[in-house]
């Protein structure tokens, strides 16, 4: 009986270090996979990411953090041309806030939806800006 026990603490000391020494080995350096392929700057996961936020409120602010950790060069060729686009969008509209009626940014709307193949959007911005001035280009 003596000899069962002593086997058995020696046997459960032994499991023990060796799930000490497997934490500790498997714990050092190692993150998870989306987050590693993101901190080498890999331009699928940066997309990935950027695609999942980009609706947010605060997509503006991670952006900027992420261009100050990269560099602004080298975030412009992760981003996507579909987050490019959407960034070319909004900086359109925001000046519309300050002149609704403005026929120049309203008819780059109207190119940048349609190239894109948003016929809803582009036909609402080509009928503004065909108000403002109905001699444009497309305009019945």
């Amino acid at each position: 009986m003596k000899k069962v026990s002593f086997f058995l603490q020696w046997f459960g000391l032994g499991i023990f270090l060796g799930l000490v020494i497997l934490n500790f080995f498997s714990s050092q350096e190692s993150y998870p996979p989306p987050y590693e392929s993101f901190i080498t700057g890999d331009k699928n996961t940066l997309n990935w990411y950027l695609e999942k936020i980009k609706g947010e409120e605060y997509f503006s602010k991670e952006l900027e953090r992420i261009e100050k950790i990269f560099g602004r060069d080298k975030v412009k060729a992760f981003l996507s041309q579909r987050v490019r686009e959407d960034l070319e969008i909004n900086k359109l509209k925001q000046p519309l806030s300050f002149n609704p009626n403005s026929r120049d940014l309203l008819y780059n709307l109207y190119i940048m939806y349609k190239q894109r193949g948003e016929k809803g959007k582009a036909s609402f911005y080509l009928d503004k800006a065909c108000k403002v001035d109905p001699l444009l280009k497309g305009c019945k």
